[in-house]
């Protein structure tokens, strides 16, 4: 209140605001500024979301490994039901399978499953990610001849890489999830990892079992031998089905042994694109090559909706499918430039990377 209105006011009365302005002017003058944060104070304050970050990090990851043993074992008691024993005097080598979507090329492969020699004689492992209805129905629509395992895939991160255009760690967690319920839980020898766009010849069993004994499980190519891959992008016609050459890591289609499995494990990416970890990180660091058959056993019909878009009519999509079942009793393979495998131990190009749309 100014002073000379309190000269209007009673004597008690002007006094009494006259001490209030008084301590109003104190308490201004001695009111402290507003503390700045120092950066101790940052540091502190980043640590510590950091540290809670790496705390819902970590329950958050523990949650995902329950929820895939919680499914794994639900696989397991599906697997005991089938009432199946592999056939005695050749390897067990399920199919391991990831699906999303894309029910056009999905379809497609599982009619060529159906033709295909020696399926009667594994587990088709179809392990999908989503809940799209049309997909489960293709899955129940298989003939009970063959014997299927359906698991359901959750993907890890809360999703949120997906909102953002992230793809590649889907198909990363779901290709572990599935090579994990082989070796640790089916306790398969091998395993024959094939995608939902990669039509198989109808031979393609049969030389898995055939490429496995003769290298997968032969001592004298353990440490030399990665793994064993079904595509060919430069598939002869009438060439022989007994010839091989090293190569890189094909991601289209392969087979892999138990012992690899440990390697696979400890170099897995949860996030980058999983067939250039394996290529870079594991395969060529372990000093070992691929093999890749002259005459292609898979055939990639996935020209849409993948990480790069192709033409039907693109050479890679129409490579030449091995027509018939080989003989491969008493047959040993033919390598063709087994001395020249150590042009495969650097990175190549990837232009053969292929992902499931996520």
């Amino acid at each position: 209140m100014r002073a000379r209105d309190r000269s209007s006011l009673p004597l008690h009365v002007g006094e009494a605001a006259s001490k209030m302005a008084a301590a109003d002017d104190s308490e201004f003058k001695t009111r402290k500024p507003f503390r700045r944060l120092t950066p101790r104070m940052y540091a502190v304050f980043g640590g510590a979301v950091c540290v809670a970050f790496l705390f819902l990090a970590a329950l958050y990851y523990r949650t995902y490994q329950w929820i895939a043993d919680r499914e794994h074992a639900l696989g397991m008691t599906q697997y005991r039901s089938l009432q199946f024993s592999p056939p005695d005097g050749r390897p067990f080598l399920p199919i391991l399978m990831p699906a999303y979507g894309r029910p056009q090329y999905f379809r497609r492969v599982l009619d060529a499953l159906v033709q295909m020699e020696g399926i009667e004689e594994t587990v088709l492992v179809i392990s999908q990610d989503g809940d799209k209805q049309e997909i489960s129905d293709m899955i129940k629509s298989i003939p009970s001849r063959i014997k299927v395992i359906h698991l359901r895939h959750t993907r890890p991160y809360l999703r949120i890489p997906s909102l953002i255009g992230g793809t590649d760690y889907t198909t990363a967690a779901n290709v572990f999830f599935l090579l994990q319920f082989a070796y640790e839980h089916l306790k398969a020898e091998g395993a024959i990892m094939l995608e939902s766009d990669l039509v198989p010849s109808v031979d393609m069993y049969r030389y898995f079992q055939w490429t496995y004994t003769k290298f997968l499980r032969n001592e004298k190519y353990r440490d030399v031998i990665f793994n064993v891959n079904g595509f060919t992008k430069t598939s002869v016609k009438g060439g022989s089905p007994f010839d091989l050459v090293p190569y890189q890591f094909t991601v289209w289609g392969w087979c892999s042994a138990d012992w690899l499995w440990p390697m696979l494990k400890s170099g897995w990416t949860w996030y980058n694109n999983w067939d250039i970890t394996v290529q870079e990180r594991i395969r060529i660091p372990s000093g070992r090559v691929s093999v890749s058959p002259v005459v292609s056993r898979i055939r990639v019909i996935g020209a849409q909706g993948i990480t790069f878009d192709r033409d039907e009519s693109d050479p890679l999509l129409n490579v030449h499918l091995m027509p018939y079942v080989a003989n491969y009793t008493n047959v040993e393979p033919n390598l063709i430039g087994w001395e020249n495998r150590s042009e495969w131990m650097v990175p190549h190009s990837h232009s053969e990377h292929v992902e499931e749309e996520t």
